[in-house]
Parts: C-alpha cells; structure tokens; sequence
C-alpha cells in the first residue's frame, strides 16, 4: 500500500475520490439526479449587478455563490433575489435551502431572511474569522 500526499493535485484525483464516494453513496441516496440553478440580476443597461448560483438535490437547494454588486446593497435587491428563488425552487419540491457565509460577510441578513444559524467553524479559513451555516425551512 502506497499513500502520497500530493498539493495541487490533478483534476483526475478529484474525479476518482468522488466517484467512489458517490459509489458507496448511491445505497442511501438512490438517485444521483440534481438540477443547477441561478437568478441573474442585470441592470437597465444589461450589466450583471448580481446574482445566485445553486444546486438542487431532491428536496434541498445549497446555495453555492451569491453576490449582489456594492452599489446595489441594501435597496432590497439581494431580498427580492432571495424571494423569487425561493418561489422557483418550491415548484421543484424544494423544502430547505441551505448555504454558508463568512463572518465578513452577510450572516446578518440571512437571518433577516430566515435562515437559522445550525453551525460553525471557528477560526476558518484563518484566525479571526468563522465560517457559518444557515438553513431555512421553505416548504
């Protein structure tokens, strides 16, 4: 048996760790099926201010990224994206979304939304700052 530690590794590597791990997972989960999901934001003049990018699987959304551009904060923008994703995805069969965010970042108004806090890496990615995450029953 040979165990390599490799920094940077190949695409290939990852691809092989998580074939096997959707291997051994498919007796639990029995279908692998998800569907990606996003809501763009775009300006009057068609330049992208914002937006949200996440994956469905079965009854969950896991939001992956979402930005909404400095000069468009707190108009309301990042809630209406929020509630118009949340009306999309109930139509899948959504009944959770999750998502995580940094203590930098917008805990603050994803509880104003309606997430609750369910955990936390303290000291992640460095000394100073958590990683949080938040979860809302939506159906």
């Amino acid at each position: 048996m040979q165990i390599e530690f490799v920094l940077n590794p190949d695409e290939s590597v990852k691809s092989d760790i998580l074939a096997g791990l959707r291997s051994y997972n498919v007796q639990f989960f029995p279908h692998d099926d998800s569907q990606t999901v996003a809501c763009v934001v775009k300006d009057q003049q068609g330049h992208f201010v914002g937006g949200l990018f996440g994956e469905v699987y079965t009854n969950t959304l896991f939001v992956e990224y979402f930005w909404i551009d400095e000069n468009q904060r707190k108009s309301g923008l990042g809630r209406q994206v929020f509630e118009r994703v949340e009306s999309e995805v109930k139509k899948l069969g959504v009944a959770t979304i999750c998502l995580d965010t940094f203590t930098f970042q917008a805990r603050e108004f994803y509880l104003k939304m309606g997430f609750k806090e369910v955990g936390r890496f303290t000291g992640f990615p460095m000394p100073g700052v958590d990683k949080i995450f938040l979860q809302k029953h939506v159906g």
